[in-house]
């Protein structure tokens, strides 16, 4: 039986701490305050981008498990494209819409 390998980078978790606690990839929420969560090699340094970038607009360390999280990210109106980076590779964008509440 094979098994999938999985990606060294992946956001896997994107969130709000009321209602609705997940935001999925390609939804939608009225959130001002998000946190993201992923995992990385361990002990590498984590950007995270908005769309393709030219600059990151947060950082942080994985930690010895290779988790890595922001959190009271703020948000405003907007459509958000999320890609985190590490050693060299960027994962796979996830996606979201903050509406006005």
């Amino acid at each position: 039986m094979a098994t999938e390998k999985l990606p060294p980078l992946a956001i896997v978790w994107v969130g709000v701490r009321t209602d609705v606690p997940y935001i999925p990839d390609g939804g939608t929420t009225t959130a001002r305050k998000i946190f993201v969560q992923g995992y990385a090699p361990i002990d590498s340094q984590v950007l995270l981008f908005d769309g393709d970038g030219p600059k990151e607009f947060l950082k942080t360390y994985a930690d010895h498990h290779g988790i890595w999280k922001f959190e009271d990210v703020e948000t405003t109106v907007k459509e958000y494209k999320l890609k985190a980076h590490a050693n060299g590779v960027s994962s796979r964008p996830w996606s979201f819409e903050v509406l006005a509440p």
